[in-house]
Protein backbone atom coordinates (compact mmCIF):
# COMPACT_ATOMS: atom_id res chain seq x y z
CA UNK A 1 0.00 0.00 0.00
CA UNK A 2 1.55 3.46 -0.95
CA UNK A 3 2.12 5.50 2.09
CA UNK A 4 -0.16 7.93 3.32
CA UNK A 5 0.08 10.90 5.40
CA UNK A 6 -3.42 12.69 6.43
CA UNK A 7 -5.10 15.32 8.93
CA UNK A 8 -8.35 16.08 9.27
CA UNK A 9 -10.18 18.25 11.68
CA UNK A 10 -14.12 18.51 12.46
CA UNK A 11 -16.26 21.20 14.40
CA UNK A 12 -18.41 19.83 16.79
CA UNK A 13 -22.49 20.01 16.55
CA UNK A 14 -24.50 22.25 18.87
CA UNK A 15 -25.38 20.62 22.48
CA UNK A 16 -22.87 18.19 21.83
CA UNK A 17 -19.61 17.13 23.91
CA UNK A 18 -16.84 18.82 21.69
CA UNK A 19 -14.27 15.77 22.19
CA UNK A 20 -16.55 13.20 21.17
CA UNK A 21 -17.62 14.86 17.84
CA UNK A 22 -14.45 15.37 16.82
CA UNK A 23 -13.48 11.80 17.77
CA UNK A 24 -16.70 10.57 15.61
CA UNK A 25 -16.34 12.95 12.57
CA UNK A 26 -12.17 11.96 12.52
CA UNK A 27 -13.23 8.58 12.47
CA UNK A 28 -15.28 8.65 9.66
CA UNK A 29 -13.39 10.36 7.94
CA UNK A 30 -9.82 8.37 8.09
CA UNK A 31 -12.68 5.11 7.26
CA UNK A 32 -13.56 7.19 4.27
CA UNK A 33 -9.59 8.00 3.63
CA UNK A 34 -9.18 3.98 3.89
CA UNK A 35 -11.61 3.50 1.36
CA UNK A 36 -10.13 6.01 -0.86
CA UNK A 37 -6.87 4.51 -0.51
CA UNK A 38 -8.03 1.09 -1.05
CA UNK A 39 -9.94 2.00 -4.39
CA UNK A 40 -8.22 5.49 -5.74
CA UNK A 41 -4.79 4.60 -5.24
CA UNK A 42 -3.98 2.41 -7.89
CA UNK A 43 -2.84 3.75 -11.68
CA UNK A 44 -5.70 6.01 -13.74
CA UNK A 45 -6.73 4.73 -16.76
CA UNK A 46 -5.71 7.45 -19.37
CA UNK A 47 -9.65 8.56 -20.52
CA UNK A 48 -10.32 10.47 -23.59
CA UNK A 49 -11.63 14.50 -23.28
CA UNK A 50 -15.17 14.77 -23.62
CA UNK A 51 -16.72 17.81 -23.78
CA UNK A 52 -20.41 18.20 -21.96
CA UNK A 53 -23.12 20.64 -23.82
CA UNK A 54 -26.02 21.52 -22.13
CA UNK A 55 -29.34 19.15 -22.46
CA UNK A 56 -30.51 18.52 -26.05
CA UNK A 57 -27.17 19.91 -27.56
CA UNK A 58 -25.66 17.74 -30.02
CA UNK A 59 -22.45 16.29 -28.07
CA UNK A 60 -18.86 17.50 -29.52
CA UNK A 61 -16.49 15.16 -29.48
CA UNK A 62 -12.71 17.19 -29.71
CA UNK A 63 -11.10 16.37 -32.77
CA UNK A 64 -7.67 14.77 -32.99
CA UNK A 65 -4.62 14.65 -35.46
CA UNK A 66 -5.61 12.75 -38.50
CA UNK A 67 -9.02 13.69 -38.33
CA UNK A 68 -11.32 15.17 -41.54
CA UNK A 69 -12.21 18.55 -40.65
CA UNK A 70 -16.04 18.45 -40.43
CA UNK A 71 -18.22 20.14 -42.73
CA UNK A 72 -20.20 21.90 -40.69
CA UNK A 73 -17.36 23.58 -39.32
CA UNK A 74 -16.02 25.15 -42.70
CA UNK A 75 -19.36 26.47 -42.75
CA UNK A 76 -19.49 27.71 -39.08
CA UNK A 77 -19.73 31.69 -39.09
CA UNK A 78 -16.88 33.59 -37.42
CA UNK A 79 -17.22 37.20 -36.21
CA UNK A 80 -14.07 38.77 -37.77
CA UNK A 81 -12.47 42.50 -37.31
CA UNK A 82 -9.70 44.11 -39.31
CA UNK A 83 -10.49 41.81 -42.64
CA UNK A 84 -8.87 43.46 -46.21
CA UNK A 85 -12.40 43.83 -47.40
CA UNK A 86 -13.93 45.02 -44.54
CA UNK A 87 -15.91 42.33 -43.91
CA UNK A 88 -17.49 41.72 -40.22
CA UNK A 89 -18.25 38.15 -40.82
CA UNK A 90 -16.23 34.99 -42.79
CA UNK A 91 -16.57 30.79 -42.58
CA UNK A 92 -13.41 28.93 -43.23
CA UNK A 93 -14.97 27.76 -46.46
CA UNK A 94 -13.52 31.17 -47.73
CA UNK A 95 -10.43 29.60 -47.53
CA UNK A 96 -10.84 25.94 -48.15
CA UNK A 97 -8.44 26.42 -51.44
CA UNK A 98 -5.66 27.60 -48.72
CA UNK A 99 -2.84 24.31 -49.42
CA UNK A 100 -2.32 25.24 -45.67
CA UNK A 101 -5.11 27.06 -42.70
CA UNK A 102 -3.81 27.62 -39.05
CA UNK A 103 -6.10 28.39 -36.35
CA UNK A 104 -4.34 30.19 -33.84
CA UNK A 105 -6.21 29.93 -30.09
CA UNK A 106 -4.93 33.10 -28.82
CA UNK A 107 -5.85 35.94 -26.06
CA UNK A 108 -4.59 39.57 -25.75
CA UNK A 109 -2.99 39.33 -22.48
CA UNK A 110 -0.95 36.15 -23.47
CA UNK A 111 2.23 37.53 -24.41
CA UNK A 112 3.78 34.50 -26.17
CA UNK A 113 0.35 34.51 -28.24
CA UNK A 114 1.41 38.27 -28.93
CA UNK A 115 5.14 37.36 -30.06
CA UNK A 116 3.59 34.27 -32.38
CA UNK A 117 1.17 36.77 -33.94
CA UNK A 118 3.54 39.35 -34.41
CA UNK A 119 5.52 36.47 -36.76
CA UNK A 120 2.52 35.47 -38.42
CA UNK A 121 1.76 38.59 -39.42
CA UNK A 122 4.92 38.74 -41.35
CA UNK A 123 5.45 35.41 -42.34
CA UNK A 124 1.57 35.61 -43.94
CA UNK A 125 2.28 37.59 -46.84
CA UNK A 126 5.27 35.40 -48.17
CA UNK A 127 2.59 32.63 -48.73
CA UNK A 128 0.16 34.73 -50.08
CA UNK A 129 -2.27 32.58 -51.92
CA UNK A 130 -1.30 29.57 -49.84
CA UNK A 131 -1.30 29.98 -46.35
CA UNK A 132 -4.04 31.57 -44.30
CA UNK A 133 -4.19 32.62 -40.65
CA UNK A 134 -7.44 33.01 -38.57
CA UNK A 135 -6.78 34.02 -34.78
CA UNK A 136 -9.36 32.73 -32.45
CA UNK A 137 -10.33 34.24 -29.52
CA UNK A 138 -13.27 34.55 -26.90
CA UNK A 139 -12.62 38.37 -26.32
CA UNK A 140 -15.00 40.69 -27.38
CA UNK A 141 -14.49 42.76 -30.23
CA UNK A 142 -13.24 46.48 -28.74
CA UNK A 143 -10.53 44.50 -26.76
CA UNK A 144 -9.41 42.76 -29.84
CA UNK A 145 -9.73 45.79 -32.31
CA UNK A 146 -7.45 48.02 -29.91
CA UNK A 147 -4.90 45.28 -29.51
CA UNK A 148 -4.82 45.35 -33.54
CA UNK A 149 -4.93 48.99 -34.15
CA UNK A 150 -1.96 48.98 -31.38
CA UNK A 151 0.02 46.31 -32.98
CA UNK A 152 -0.44 47.51 -36.96
CA UNK A 153 -1.38 44.13 -37.40
CA UNK A 154 -2.59 43.42 -41.21
CA UNK A 155 -3.90 39.97 -40.50
CA UNK A 156 -8.00 39.90 -39.06
CA UNK A 157 -8.79 37.91 -36.19
CA UNK A 158 -12.21 36.81 -34.79
CA UNK A 159 -13.93 37.67 -31.63
CA UNK A 160 -16.63 36.29 -29.22
CA UNK A 161 -15.85 32.41 -30.64
CA UNK A 162 -17.24 29.83 -27.97
CA UNK A 163 -18.48 26.92 -30.65
CA UNK A 164 -14.71 26.13 -32.01
CA UNK A 165 -12.72 25.76 -29.37
CA UNK A 166 -14.65 22.63 -28.11
CA UNK A 167 -13.48 21.04 -30.95
CA UNK A 168 -10.02 21.43 -29.75
CA UNK A 169 -9.93 21.52 -26.55
CA UNK A 170 -6.57 23.23 -24.15
CA UNK A 171 -5.45 24.11 -21.13
CA UNK A 172 -2.57 27.07 -22.63
CA UNK A 173 -2.44 29.15 -25.42
CA UNK A 174 -0.98 29.60 -28.15
CA UNK A 175 -2.74 26.92 -29.25
CA UNK A 176 -2.53 26.16 -32.84
CA UNK A 177 -4.44 23.51 -35.07
CA UNK A 178 -2.82 23.42 -38.67
CA UNK A 179 -5.54 22.11 -41.39
CA UNK A 180 -4.09 20.55 -45.26
CA UNK A 181 -5.75 19.07 -47.13
CA UNK A 182 -8.98 18.91 -45.36
CA UNK A 183 -7.18 16.86 -42.34
CA UNK A 184 -5.88 17.95 -39.28
CA UNK A 185 -2.33 17.71 -39.58
CA UNK A 186 -0.83 18.99 -36.60
CA UNK A 187 -1.75 20.37 -33.36
CA UNK A 188 1.46 22.46 -31.94
CA UNK A 189 2.32 26.01 -29.40
CA UNK A 190 4.20 28.24 -31.30
CA UNK A 191 7.62 26.31 -31.59
CA UNK A 192 6.54 26.04 -35.47
CA UNK A 193 5.63 29.32 -36.13
CA UNK A 194 8.77 30.20 -38.19
CA UNK A 195 9.12 30.77 -41.96
CA UNK A 196 10.97 27.42 -43.00
CA UNK A 197 8.85 25.17 -41.16
CA UNK A 198 5.55 26.41 -42.80
CA UNK A 199 7.71 26.25 -46.32
CA UNK A 200 8.26 22.64 -45.22
CA UNK A 201 4.34 22.05 -44.60
CA UNK A 202 3.70 24.07 -48.11
CA UNK A 203 6.13 21.56 -49.56
CA UNK A 204 4.90 18.44 -48.74
CA UNK A 205 7.04 17.97 -45.67
CA UNK A 206 6.42 17.29 -42.18
CA UNK A 207 8.47 19.42 -39.84
CA UNK A 208 7.19 18.12 -36.64
CA UNK A 209 8.86 16.27 -33.77
CA UNK A 210 6.62 16.71 -31.46
CA UNK A 211 3.17 17.59 -30.73
CA UNK A 212 1.23 19.77 -28.23
CA UNK A 213 0.02 17.89 -25.70
CA UNK A 214 -2.00 18.51 -21.99
CA UNK A 215 -3.96 16.85 -19.98
CA UNK A 216 -7.16 17.87 -19.46
CA UNK A 217 -8.90 15.74 -17.66
CA UNK A 218 -7.30 16.73 -14.15
CA UNK A 219 -9.38 18.70 -12.19
CA UNK A 220 -6.87 20.61 -9.53
CA UNK A 221 -10.59 21.58 -7.81
CA UNK A 222 -11.12 17.69 -6.96
CA UNK A 223 -9.33 16.90 -3.55
CA UNK A 224 -6.84 14.20 -3.37
CA UNK A 225 -8.61 12.46 -1.00
CA UNK A 226 -11.65 13.23 -3.09
CA UNK A 227 -14.62 11.65 -4.59
CA UNK A 228 -16.23 11.07 -0.88
CA UNK A 229 -19.77 10.29 -1.47
CA UNK A 230 -20.66 10.61 2.08
CA UNK A 231 -22.41 13.56 2.40
CA UNK A 232 -23.19 14.01 6.07
CA UNK A 233 -19.08 13.56 6.89
CA UNK A 234 -18.47 16.01 4.07
CA UNK A 235 -20.43 18.95 5.33
CA UNK A 236 -18.66 18.42 8.57
CA UNK A 237 -15.22 18.58 7.22
CA UNK A 238 -14.22 22.43 8.67
CA UNK A 239 -10.12 21.62 7.40
CA UNK A 240 -8.15 19.08 5.92
CA UNK A 241 -4.62 18.08 4.85
CA UNK A 242 -2.99 15.52 2.95
CA UNK A 243 0.15 14.54 2.46
CA UNK A 244 1.01 11.43 -0.45
CA UNK A 245 3.87 9.95 -2.14
CA UNK A 246 4.46 10.78 -5.95
CA UNK A 247 1.27 9.88 -8.12
CA UNK A 248 2.06 9.46 -11.84
CA UNK A 249 -1.16 10.38 -13.05
CA UNK A 250 -1.06 13.66 -11.35
CA UNK A 251 1.12 16.97 -13.21
CA UNK A 252 4.53 17.26 -12.48
CA UNK A 253 6.20 20.56 -10.12
CA UNK A 254 2.22 22.20 -10.57
CA UNK A 255 0.69 24.13 -7.94
CA UNK A 256 -2.97 25.62 -7.51
CA UNK A 257 -4.13 28.00 -4.38
CA UNK A 258 -8.01 29.83 -4.69
CA UNK A 259 -8.30 31.24 -1.03
CA UNK A 260 -9.66 28.79 0.40
CA UNK A 261 -7.56 25.18 -1.18
CA UNK A 262 -3.58 24.50 -1.83
CA UNK A 263 -2.72 21.48 -3.64
CA UNK A 264 0.65 20.95 -4.98
CA UNK A 265 1.18 18.02 -6.60
CA UNK A 266 4.65 15.95 -7.65
CA UNK A 267 6.95 18.56 -5.83
CA UNK A 268 10.50 17.89 -4.39
CA UNK A 269 11.32 17.98 -0.49
CA UNK A 270 12.53 21.42 -1.18
CA UNK A 271 10.54 22.46 -3.48
CA UNK A 272 7.82 22.03 -0.50
CA UNK A 273 9.82 23.69 1.95
CA UNK A 274 10.82 26.77 -0.47
CA UNK A 275 6.64 27.43 -0.71
CA UNK A 276 6.71 26.67 3.03
CA UNK A 277 8.79 29.64 3.32
CA UNK A 278 7.77 31.53 0.52
CA UNK A 279 7.13 34.70 2.89
CA UNK A 280 10.88 34.72 4.01
CA UNK A 281 12.77 33.78 0.55
CA UNK A 282 11.58 34.47 -2.87
CA UNK A 283 10.31 31.38 -4.59
CA UNK A 284 11.99 32.25 -7.67
CA UNK A 285 15.44 30.99 -8.13
CA UNK A 286 14.78 29.49 -4.58
CA UNK A 287 17.56 27.65 -5.14
CA UNK A 288 20.02 30.03 -5.13
CA UNK A 289 18.71 30.30 -1.41
CA UNK A 290 18.92 26.67 -0.34
CA UNK A 291 21.57 25.15 2.29
CA UNK A 292 21.39 21.66 2.41
CA UNK A 293 22.90 19.83 5.33
CA UNK A 294 22.38 16.33 5.13
CA UNK A 295 24.38 13.29 5.02
CA UNK A 296 24.37 9.99 3.11
CA UNK A 297 21.74 8.00 2.04
CA UNK A 298 19.65 10.86 3.12
CA UNK A 299 20.90 13.08 1.23
CA UNK A 300 19.87 11.11 -1.86
CA UNK A 301 16.58 11.52 -1.20
CA UNK A 302 16.77 15.26 -0.68
CA UNK A 303 19.27 16.43 -3.67
CA UNK A 304 18.05 16.08 -7.03
CA UNK A 305 20.51 14.32 -9.55
CA UNK A 306 20.42 17.06 -12.19
CA UNK A 307 23.85 15.68 -14.15
CA UNK A 308 22.25 12.27 -13.63
CA UNK A 309 20.91 10.59 -17.45
CA UNK A 310 17.12 11.71 -18.33
CA UNK A 311 16.23 7.77 -17.18
CA UNK A 312 17.83 7.97 -13.86
CA UNK A 313 16.07 11.52 -12.96
CA UNK A 314 13.22 9.90 -14.01
CA UNK A 315 13.48 7.20 -11.43
CA UNK A 316 14.88 9.25 -8.55
CA UNK A 317 11.52 12.02 -9.47
CA UNK A 318 9.42 8.70 -9.13
CA UNK A 319 10.79 7.77 -5.67
CA UNK A 320 10.96 11.39 -4.24
CA UNK A 321 8.46 13.69 -4.96
CA UNK A 322 5.25 14.26 -3.05
CA UNK A 323 1.66 15.19 -3.05
CA UNK A 324 0.34 17.99 -0.91
CA UNK A 325 -3.75 19.43 -0.59
CA UNK A 326 -5.05 21.39 2.05
CA UNK A 327 -7.94 23.25 2.38
CA UNK A 328 -10.64 24.80 5.10
CA UNK A 329 -14.38 25.77 5.31
CA UNK A 330 -13.07 29.29 7.13
CA UNK A 331 -10.74 32.04 5.31
CA UNK A 332 -7.24 31.50 5.65
CA UNK A 333 -4.67 33.42 4.25
CA UNK A 334 -1.99 31.99 2.77
CA UNK A 335 0.47 32.78 5.70
CA UNK A 336 -1.38 30.49 8.25
CA UNK A 337 -1.30 27.66 5.39
CA UNK A 338 2.52 27.92 4.92
CA UNK A 339 2.30 27.67 8.63
CA UNK A 340 0.57 24.77 9.08
CA UNK A 341 2.84 23.00 5.89
CA UNK A 342 5.61 24.06 7.32
CA UNK A 343 4.81 21.96 10.79
CA UNK A 344 3.34 18.85 8.57
CA UNK A 345 6.72 18.94 6.46
CA UNK A 346 9.01 18.96 9.81
CA UNK A 347 6.81 16.44 11.47
CA UNK A 348 6.27 13.63 8.63
CA UNK A 349 9.89 14.27 7.30
CA UNK A 350 11.62 14.72 10.75
CA UNK A 351 10.35 11.17 11.27
CA UNK A 352 10.49 9.58 7.37
CA UNK A 353 14.38 11.16 7.05
CA UNK A 354 15.39 12.59 10.74
CA UNK A 355 15.28 16.12 8.66
CA UNK A 356 13.39 19.65 9.33
CA UNK A 357 13.64 23.26 7.24
CA UNK A 358 14.29 26.43 8.25
CA UNK A 359 15.55 30.14 7.68
CA UNK A 360 18.93 30.93 9.00
CA UNK A 361 20.90 33.98 8.28
CA UNK A 362 24.03 32.91 7.07
CA UNK A 363 27.27 34.82 5.45
CA UNK A 364 27.12 34.34 2.06
CA UNK A 365 28.38 35.34 -1.20
CA UNK A 366 26.16 36.90 -3.15
CA UNK A 367 25.35 39.61 -6.25
CA UNK A 368 22.47 42.32 -5.24
CA UNK A 369 20.65 44.57 -8.11
CA UNK A 370 20.22 47.76 -6.15
CA UNK A 371 19.80 51.49 -6.99
CA UNK A 372 23.13 53.83 -7.89
CA UNK A 373 21.73 57.00 -8.66
CA UNK A 374 17.85 57.05 -8.12
CA UNK A 375 17.02 60.82 -9.40
CA UNK A 376 18.51 58.68 -12.80
CA UNK A 377 16.25 55.66 -12.10
CA UNK A 378 13.26 57.46 -11.37
CA UNK A 379 13.54 59.95 -14.89
CA UNK A 380 14.89 56.66 -17.03
CA UNK A 381 11.90 54.47 -15.75
CA UNK A 382 7.78 54.83 -14.94
CA UNK A 383 5.71 53.05 -13.20
CA UNK A 384 4.12 50.11 -15.01
CA UNK A 385 0.67 50.28 -16.43
CA UNK A 386 -1.68 47.33 -16.80
CA UNK A 387 -1.72 47.19 -21.11
CA UNK A 388 2.40 47.38 -21.04
CA UNK A 389 3.51 44.57 -23.06
CA UNK A 390 6.87 42.33 -22.05
CA UNK A 391 8.88 42.27 -24.56
CA UNK A 392 11.64 39.57 -25.87
CA UNK A 393 15.04 40.29 -25.20
CA UNK A 394 15.96 41.32 -28.48
CA UNK A 395 19.79 40.75 -29.49
CA UNK A 396 21.33 43.62 -31.63
CA UNK A 397 25.64 43.14 -32.41
CA UNK A 398 26.89 42.68 -28.83
CA UNK A 399 24.31 43.84 -26.86
CA UNK A 400 21.26 42.27 -25.78
CA UNK A 401 18.08 44.99 -25.83
CA UNK A 402 15.56 44.98 -22.82
CA UNK A 403 12.33 46.89 -23.77
CA UNK A 404 9.72 47.54 -21.15
CA UNK A 405 12.35 45.41 -18.52
CA UNK A 406 11.63 45.62 -14.79
CA UNK A 407 14.32 44.70 -11.90
CA UNK A 408 13.14 41.04 -11.15
CA UNK A 409 13.27 40.11 -15.44
CA UNK A 410 16.44 41.59 -15.58
CA UNK A 411 17.15 39.65 -12.32
CA UNK A 412 16.38 36.36 -14.29
CA UNK A 413 18.35 37.36 -17.13
CA UNK A 414 20.78 37.59 -15.20
CA UNK A 415 20.65 34.12 -12.94
CA UNK A 416 19.92 32.79 -16.50
CA UNK A 417 23.50 33.92 -18.01
CA UNK A 418 24.95 33.07 -14.50
CA UNK A 419 23.06 29.36 -14.48
CA UNK A 420 26.10 27.46 -13.45
CA UNK A 421 26.85 29.52 -10.36
CA UNK A 422 24.74 29.01 -7.17
CA UNK A 423 25.12 32.78 -6.00
CA UNK A 424 22.22 34.08 -4.93
CA UNK A 425 21.03 37.16 -6.55
CA UNK A 426 19.16 40.17 -4.41
CA UNK A 427 16.88 43.01 -6.19
CA UNK A 428 16.27 45.69 -4.03
CA UNK A 429 14.48 47.72 -6.67
CA UNK A 430 11.09 48.28 -6.64
CA UNK A 431 9.37 45.88 -9.73
CA UNK A 432 6.75 48.17 -10.06
CA UNK A 433 8.72 50.48 -12.97
CA UNK A 434 9.40 49.33 -15.71
CA UNK A 435 12.52 50.56 -18.44
CA UNK A 436 14.41 50.16 -21.18
CA UNK A 437 18.05 48.97 -21.18
CA UNK A 438 20.86 47.46 -23.57
CA UNK A 439 23.12 45.05 -21.24
CA UNK A 440 26.53 42.54 -23.04
CA UNK A 441 25.20 39.79 -25.32
CA UNK A 442 26.65 36.54 -23.78
CA UNK A 443 28.64 37.76 -20.25
CA UNK A 444 27.10 37.50 -17.40
CA UNK A 445 27.75 39.88 -14.34
CA UNK A 446 29.95 37.25 -12.41
CA UNK A 447 32.55 37.33 -15.61
CA UNK A 448 32.60 41.07 -16.55
CA UNK A 449 30.70 43.07 -13.94
CA UNK A 450 32.48 46.30 -14.77
CA UNK A 451 30.87 45.97 -17.99
CA UNK A 452 27.34 45.05 -17.20
CA UNK A 453 27.54 48.36 -14.66
CA UNK A 454 28.55 50.84 -16.74
CA UNK A 455 24.74 49.63 -18.48
CA UNK A 456 23.00 49.58 -15.93
CA UNK A 457 24.18 52.88 -14.90
CA UNK A 458 22.37 54.26 -17.93
CA UNK A 459 19.21 53.75 -15.92
CA UNK A 460 20.85 54.23 -12.47
CA UNK A 461 21.28 51.17 -11.07
CA UNK A 462 24.15 48.80 -10.53
CA UNK A 463 25.35 45.38 -9.27
CA UNK A 464 27.36 45.04 -5.87
CA UNK A 465 29.05 41.65 -5.27
CA UNK A 466 29.77 41.09 -1.36
CA UNK A 467 29.66 39.18 1.48
CA UNK A 468 26.80 39.35 3.79
CA UNK A 469 24.28 38.17 5.79
CA UNK A 470 20.94 36.47 4.15
CA UNK A 471 18.03 34.52 4.90
CA UNK A 472 18.56 31.18 3.59
CA UNK A 473 16.33 28.06 3.60
CA UNK A 474 18.37 25.37 5.64
CA UNK A 475 17.28 21.74 5.34
CA UNK A 476 19.37 20.00 7.76
CA UNK A 477 19.65 16.80 9.66
CA UNK A 478 18.11 17.14 13.25
CA UNK A 479 21.06 15.58 14.98
CA UNK A 480 22.75 18.82 13.62
CA UNK A 481 21.21 20.61 16.41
Amino acid sequence: MKHFHATGRAMPKANENPNNGNIRTLAKIYNLLFCFMLFCLPEALPQSVEIRTAPGQKDIKPLQIGDTFPEELWHLPLQVVNHPDGRGKITLNDYRDRKLIILDFWATWCAPCIRSLDKLDSIQPLFAGDLQIVPITKQDRDIVTSVLKKRKWRHLSTYGVSDLPKYFPHGTIPHQVWIKEGRILAVTGSTYTETKFIGEVLNGGNPFTFMKTEDLSFDPNIPLFARMTDDTAQGQIATFSILTLHRPELPFAREWWDGSSWMMTNLTVPAFYARAFAGSIPLLHYDRRLIIEVAGAVKEHVLYPRHAEKQERKIWLAANTYCYNAGSSVPLDQSAYRERLTSELNGFFGKRYGIEGRIEQRIVDMLELAIADRSVFLSSSRERRQEDIHYPAAAEGDRVLFRNASAQSLLSRIVYLDRRSDIPVINTVSSERIFTIDVPRGKSPLSDLEAWNVSLARVGLRLVRKMDHLDMLVIRSLNNQ
